[in-house]
């Protein structure tokens, strides 16, 4: 990860407007994701995973004959049947993607100072965020640019801070905007959940239909399969770095500007290793699972439909008895038979 780490807050909450973003009052923490995915103490693509299991794409049709708030909101969030609940537990536990960081290679903005001889520059080098002001000759002539890298589908090679501000919670212009991962910027800093489902949903996609090696040779020869390429722009920007210890010691180690490539990593090793997602028989949940022939999420699901099949065999099984009911329950034969007529 970067030098100084990614950040997590304690909660999130997720506003009217369709933004995800620290709850008031929530704990500030700065952790290394890569370093807890490689305890293996948790898994942040399997949680992702699980997000997009019963998402439904909002049309775009549906914002035509609302308001314009209304359409707004509609956009941002562009999915329905997310659980609110399980969103905000997946961030309160690894944090925001940094969809913003994903993208922004650099940024060339306004002094904070209004000073028109100088430039901020914002840029991603040597495993960390450098935002610095610096003399421009004939600063006046450059305009304000933000530069994208293409590894979010979609995006542009170049937007307008605007771009960059929209991220930003209560503020105006380029001016205001907080040092690139200081703490004042984390505290403000949101993204849209439609953005945020939209990865995980991508994710879900890429893990799922993945070919079979037959289909896999098949596909060499034509293109590279979309979830592949899905998988290598995530994990394009994550890069080998060496790290000084505390205790004076190199350590190797990797570099991501956001936890975005933290998860396109991860399921890079995971699909190379044989994982996919499957999902269950019994309850429709989706998990990864190395095993191809894996049909149910857990112990109790394998239990529980196991008995169901045995209970259905063995009622099929059964005997089946033709006499009247009446003789079956005990009666006597005599009171079965018909009256004679008088």
């Amino acid at each position: 990860m970067a030098d100084d780490g990614w950040v997590r807050f304690s909660a999130y909450s997720i506003t009217d407007d369709g933004f995800i973003e620290p709850a008031a009052g929530a704990r500030f923490e700065r952790y290394d994701p890569i370093d807890e995915v490689a305890a293996q103490d948790s898994d942040c693509v399997d949680g992702l995973t699980r997000l997009a299991a019963k998402l439904r794409v909002i049309p775009m049709d549906d914002t035509k004959g609302i308001s314009k708030r209304a359409a707004v909101r509609l956009i941002r969030t562009r999915f329905e049947g997310f659980d609110r609940d399980a969103v905000r537990s997946w961030c309160g536990q690894w944090g925001l993607l940094g969809l913003l960081h994903q993208s922004l290679v650099g940024a060339q903005l306004c002094s904070p100072t209004g000073d028109p001889s100088l430039r901020r520059l914002i840029t991603w080098s040597f495993g960390r965020w450098l935002d610095l002001e610096e003399n421009v000759p004939d600063a006046e002539g450059f305009p304000e640019t933000i530069l994208l890298s293409g590894t979010m589908p979609g995006a542009p090679d170049a937007a307008t801070p605007s771009a960059m501000i929209a991220y930003i919670k209560d503020i105006k212009d380029s001016r205001s905007l907080p040092r690139m991962n200081s703490d004042a910027f984390w505290r403000s800093y949101r993204e849209p959940v439609g953005e945020f489902l939209m990865v995980a949903n991508q994710l879900r996609l890429a893990l799922a239909p993945m070919p079979t090696k037959t289909q896999l040779r098949r596909a060499a020869k034509y293109a590279t399969p979309v979830a592949i390429d899905v998988l290598n722009a995530w994990a394009s920007r994550v890069s080998p770095a060496i790290r000084l210890q505390a205790s004076g010691e190199l350590q190797l180690s990797w570099a991501s500007p956001s936890l975005i490539g933290v998860v396109g990593h991860q399921a890079m090793t995971e699909v190379a290793a044989g994982t996919r997602l499957i999902v269950c028989k019994r309850c429709g949940n989706q998990v990864l699972s190395r095993r191809s022939k894996k049909a149910y999420c857990s112990e109790t699901c394998r239990n529980t439909a196991e008995t169901a099949r045995y209970r259905a065999k063995k009622k099929k099984s059964a005997p089946v008895d033709k006499r009247p009911s009446r003789a079956r329950a005990g009666a006597p034969q005599a009171s079965l038979k018909p009256k004679r007529a008088r």
